[in-house]
C-alpha cells in the first residue's frame, strides 16, 4: 500500500497534473494522474526510503556543585554533542538545510528545562543529577552522531563535567507501513509541544516570521516537505506540496477550544528573545476524508512518526519543536 501512496503523479513537463490543462486521467512515461481530488487530480508520491534514528540519552553531572544553566538548555545539549564530536559543528551550522538532526532541551524529573523570558527563575542543576534528552537524526549524519554518543564521557561544558549513563537508539525506514500510529479506531491526535515550536510558514519559500495559529498543516509543514523531499536545491517548493498541506488540514480538525490549551512561548536563546508555540493541540480525525482518500491514512501516520523523531517547525537542532504525540 505504501508504494501506491507515495507514487509520483506528475506529467513529463515537471509540473503536477493540477497544472496540466484539461487532463483527467493520463499515463505518461510511468507517471499517472488520477481524476477526482483537488483541482481534478489525486497526487500520490514516491519519495524513496530514508532511515531515521530516534534516541533518548541520559547524562549525569559529575561532582557535587550546583551548575548554572542557560535559559534554554537545548544549548547545553548542542554543546555536549559538539564537544564530544567537533565534526558535528558543521552540521549545526548552515551547510545543511533543513538540519538532519533534532534535539530536545534537557529534561530533569519530567520537566523540560527552559524558562520564559522575563522570569526570575535561575536555571540550574546539581552535581549527581541525571538529565535526559531526546535526539533524532537522519542516516546521512548517523556516523557522526554515534561517534558523539561514544564520546560523551567526562565532557566539560558550562563549567561542569558530564558523562553518559544511558543511551537507547531505535531506527525506522520511512515511509513505513508500521509506524506505531494506527488511526483505526482513534478519534483524536494530541500534540504536546514540550519545547517552544517555531512554526514555519508553508506558503513562503524563505519564511522570516513564524506562524502562531496551530493549524495541523502548519504544525506539520516541515515534516511533509522533508519526508517527501519536496524542496529543490534552490529552496523552491514542489507545487504539489501545498496540496498535501491542505490535505492535512482537511483530515485533522482542530478542537473548538484548541486556543484554551495553546499559548505563546516567550523564550530566550543565546541572549535573544523570541516567540514560539507551547501547550497542547487536540485535533479530531475526519473519517470522511479517510474514506474518500484511503491513501491519506498511511500518509498521516508517517507524518506523525516523522514529527515524533525529528520534531516540528524550525530550530529543531537547537532544541525547539520537541513534541510528543498520542492518539485517543
Amino acid at each position: 500500500m505504501v508504494e501506491g501512496i507515495f507514487k509520483s503523479l506528475c506529467c513529463d513537463t515537471g509540473y503536477c497534473g493540477a497544472y496540466c490543462f484539461g487532463l483527467g486521467l493520463v499515463y505518461l512515461g510511468g507517471f499517472m494522474v488520477i481524476e477526482g481530488d483537488m483541482f481534478g487530480e489525486k497526487f500520490l508520491f514516491e519519495s524513496g526510503l530514508t532511515r531515521y534514528y530516534v534516541g533518548w540519552l541520559v547524562v549525569e553531572v559529575i561532582g557535587d556543585s550546583d551548575v548554572l544553566l542557560p535559559p534554554f538548555t537545548g544549548k547545553v545539549v548542542k554543546s555536549l554533542l559538539i564537544r564530544a564530536n567537533p565534526d558535528l559543528e558543521k552540521v549545526f551550522k548552515s551547510i545543511y538545510s533543513p538540519k538532519p538532526l533534532s534535539v530536545s532541551p534537557l529534561v530533569l524529573r519530567g520537566r523540560v528545562l527552559w524558562k520564559k523570558a522575563g522570569s526570575s527563575i535561575v536555571m540550574k542543576c546539581r552535581g549527581g543529577d541525571r538529565l535526559g534528552f531526546h535526539i533524532g537524526f537522519r542516516e546521512d549524519v548517523a556516523d557522526m552522531i554515534i561517534d558523539a554518543i561514544h564520546g560523551l564521557n567526562d565532557v566539560v561544558v558550562f563549567n561542569a563535567r558530564w558523562r553518559l549513563l544511558e543511551a537507547s537508539i531505535t531506527s525506522y525506514e520511512l515511509p513505513s507501513e508500521d509506524t506505531g500510529f494506527d488511526l483505526d479506531g482513534k478519534d483524536m491526535v494530541i500534540v504536546s509541544f514540550r519545547s517552544p515550536a517555531i512554526l514555519l510558514d508553508p506558503y513562503k519559500a524563505q519564511p522570516s516570521n513564524p506562524r502562531f495559529l496551530p493549524l495541523p498543516g502548519i504544525v506539520f509543514s516541515y515534516n511533509i516537505g522533508e519526508l517527501l523531499r519536496m524542496r529543490s536545491r534552490d529552496k523552491r517548493w514542489d507545487p504539489r506540496y501545498w496540496y498535501l498541506v491542505d490535505i492535512v488540514n482537511a483530515v485533522l480538525h482542530e478542537h473548538r477550544r484548541i486556543l484554551d490549551k495553546i499559548y505563546t512561548a516567550h523564550y530566550i536563546y543565546d541572549g535573544r528573545e523570541g516567540y514560539g508555540v507551547g501547550g497542547h493541540a487536540v485535533y479530531y480525525i475526519v473519517r470522511r476524508v479517510l474514506r474518500e482518500k484511503p491513501w491519506v491514512k498511511s500518509f498521516l501516520e508517517n507524518i506523525l512518526l516523522h514529527a515524533t523523531i525529528m520534531g516540528v517547525g524550525t530550530g529543531r537542532a537547537n532544541g525547539f519543536g520537541y513534541v510528543e504525540i498520542k492518539l485517543e
